[in-house]
């Protein structure tokens, strides 16, 4: 879908680690021909093409579209292909934000949320 800066941000983030196989290809789908082919067309001429900064069938790792049913089919082919995905454990609250997180999770801020976190 169309976003911005963060929307690049974590977009980019996600195709660099498929395209350097840090982890495995799964389907990375652009919605929104008319917003997305500029972008790619910068990418294949400039960065591809050009430049030599990426390699030639880099940016095949990318479906864009505008059909929701396309978006769809290009996930089924891939479940049908790899299998459905594993089951992750949810991962525990960041330790960084645990003075914040529990007074707006809890409602309400008390000594033994916070010596609970502490204990993490």
């Amino acid at each position: 879908m169309p976003g911005g800066f963060g929307t690049l941000d974590e977009f980019f983030e996600v195709l660099t680690l498929v395209q350097t196989r840090r982890i495995p290809e799964f389907p990375l789908i652009c919605f929104g021909k008319a917003y997305w082919s500029g972008l790619f067309k910068w990418l294949k001429s400039q960065m591809e093409d050009k430049s030599k900064f990426i390699s030639p069938g880099d940016l095949e790792l990318v479906k864009i579209t505008d059909d929701p049913q396309e978006a769809i089919q290009i996930i089924l082919d891939y479940e049908r292909r790899v299998g459905p995905p594993e089951i992750v454990p949810k991962a525990l609250p960041d330790q960084r934000f645990r003075h914040r997180c529990i007074p707006s999770v809890m409602g309400k801020s008390t000594e033994s949320t916070r010596l609970s976190w502490a204990s993490l």
